[in-house]
């Protein structure tokens, strides 16, 4: 078997579609033969990990997960860019894989150049990227190629709409606060309470993981009296304080799944409350988020009349769905999952080399 390092381990956070696309790296790439032996977390700088760099000096492949990373040229974009340079001061050959791409330099470009292949999640990132001269492929976001919902497929669906967190405050605030004024309502984060990543089976965790130091996972709790000051003598008072309760609670990750699979619906503010959503066949509307991933997707999908830009948009939209718009979910769900088991048999065929 042939032995990878992934660079850019977001499950490390608690996010839950970051654990499921990692947890998918793992096992993809087992079933294509190669062994992920070594990962690099999110928020921790790989240049200076002697550990992984060992890790990657007898690797046969280095794989980048991009995922929500590579955009506005950040120095966190910058140095996953990096890894393809170094690889090829090596002579070991690295893939950028589920990642988007948006509003970055010419020096990440370059850097970026040096990737023997490419793989975007969306066409907007798609097109970025080749307008920077490089060439890749689209694979959709990994969400979409697991089967972490199976267990709830065909629950009974409540009467609740489900609205998120979103990572833009500019267009989560108001979408919030138009919600509690609605019935039936659960708000979510997309964040779960488990410490461990439940996803991944012990036979496939990597034999060295290098963490950000000091990083606990951990639930921060807030009181019942944290609750009522933040939201006395406000509108809406007691649907206030339900919502920040929920927000601060985050649920497991089996209840998370369980909820969006039997929702009457979603309002996605986080770009795999969509993914999940698609995944399991409920209806849902997208508000945009920190880039142009989640636009991008439904238009891929041929679903972009979901992606929708107010909030009083969103619930008027949410009950629109016909019976061609969840085939178009279920078609796109259908080519997600071959092309993510051809991207890793082309992934192995490089590892052979």
């Amino acid at each position: 078997m042939k032995t990878a390092v992934l660079i850019n381990d977001t499950s490390t956070k608690s996010h839950i579609g970051c654990r499921i696309v990692v947890a998918q790296i793992l096992r993809l790439a087992a079933k294509a033969g190669i062994k992920v032996v070594a990962t690099c977390s999110v928020h921790v700088d790989w240049r200076g990990q002697g550990a992984v760099l060992d890790a990657m000096k007898g690797a046969d492949l280095v794989i980048v997960n991009g995922e929500g990373t590579l955009h506005h040229a950040t120095p966190q974009a910058l140095a996953l860019a990096e890894v393809a340079s170094y690889c090829r001061s090596l002579g070991i050959p690295s893939v950028l894989i589920n990642s988007v791409y948006e509003q970055n330099n010419d020096q990440i470009a370059e850097h970026c150049s040096h990737f023997a292949m490419r793989f975007f999640r969306e066409p907007n990132s798609a097109v970025n990227a080749q307008a920077a001269g490089l060439e890749c492929a689209v694979v959709p976001d990994l969400t979409l190629s697991s089967d972490v919902l199976e267990p709830y497929r065909g629950a009974l669906r409540t009467g609740n709409i489900i609205v998120t967190d979103n990572a833009n405050r500019e267009f989560g605030r108001p979408t919030l606060a138009h919600a509690i004024r609605q019935s039936g309502i659960q708000f979510m984060r997309m964040d779960v309470s488990d410490t461990k990543n439940r996803f991944v089976p012990p036979d496939l965790e990597p034999l060295v993981a290098v963490l950000p130091e000091g990083e606990r996972r951990t639930t921060q709790r807030v009181s019942v009296m944290t609750l009522v000051a933040r939201s006395a003598f406000r509108p809406h008072m007691f649907a206030r304080m339900r919502m920040k309760k929920q927000l601060d609670h985050p649920l497991s990750a089996e209840d998370l799944l369980q909820a969006i699979s039997g929702a009457r619906a979603v309002v996605a503010g986080r770009f795999h409350a969509a993914c999940l959503s698609l995944v399991a066949g409920t209806p849902f509307v997208a508000m945009p988020s920190n880039t142009a991933k989640t636009q991008g997707m439904l238009r891929a999908a041929g679903l972009e009349k979901f992606y929708v830009q107010t909030p009083k948009e969103a619930f008027e939209r949410i009950s629109t769905w016909e019976q061609t718009d969840f085939d178009c979910g279920r078609s796109y769900v259908l080519k997600a999952r071959v092309a993510a088991e051809n991207m890793f048999a082309q992934l192995a065929s490089l590892a052979s080399r």
